[in-house]
């Protein structure tokens, strides 16, 4: 009963394991990623899979870099509404191995591994910080009402949470530069998370345009 949530994702620290961290995942529980629907499911994004990454990493080493490798999807995470999912994330092994478990709340069938990841005890020391070049003067190449409907197009339900693109353009070294604006859906929780699985999706979704 005394328990609380480090993290809206990681959950709950599990007293009786050395390093895991336990949480309930439904559309319910978390609406925002209710909005991330793939052909008629609603699949937990990948970009959620980095939140956890990065939340594991500051629950353990609470250290001011954090550096994530080999995070590698093995099993789409499905969110249904009459099925909440038990979701585990366990450390492993000394040199930072974590795998992401799950399976329907209540139920004795086996944990399906949805993803695993490697934590750096010593990260390196990359480029942190890149300098976003100038934004060009000329119109925009795209909108967010036409990206949105070019997602609409392969299969990408796209709820609000996940239109953070405002507009952009496409340059001449095959780059992508895009405004990007935080919903009123993710206001508040977007203060809660490291780096938001919706705001990291439409980067990713701008990225496909290059």
């Amino acid at each position: 009963l005394d328990r609380h949530k480090v993290h809206p994702l990681l959950g709950y620290r599990l007293r009786q394991e050395e390093l895991a961290w336990e949480n309930q995942m439904d559309p319910h529980l978390l609406p925002t990623l209710a909005d991330h629907v793939v052909g008629e499911a609603t699949v937990f994004p990948g970009t959620g899979y980095v939140e956890l990454a990065l939340a594991t990493a500051q629950a353990w080493l609470a250290g001011d870099l954090i550096e994530i490798e080999d995070l590698e999807i093995r099993s789409p995470l499905i969110l249904e509404k009459d099925r909440t999912q038990n979701v585990r994330v366990r450390v492993q092994g000394k040199d930072g191995s974590t795998s992401v478990i799950g399976r329907s709340l209540g139920s004795e069938e086996s944990w399906t591994t949805h993803a695993v990841y490697r934590l750096l005890k010593e990260p390196g020391h990359g480029p942190l910080q890149v300098e976003c070049p100038p934004l060009p003067i000329r119109h925009p190449d795209f909108t967010g009402a036409s990206h949105l409907a070019l997602t609409k197009i392969v299969g990408l339900d796209y709820g609000p949470a996940f239109q953070c693109i405002d507009f952009g353009w496409v340059t001449e070294q095959h780059s992508v530069l895009a405004v990007l604006q935080i919903p009123e859906a993710l206001a508040e929780e977007n203060q809660r998370m490291h780096l938001h699985p919706a705001v990291l999706d439409c980067a990713f979704q701008v990225d496909r345009k290059s």
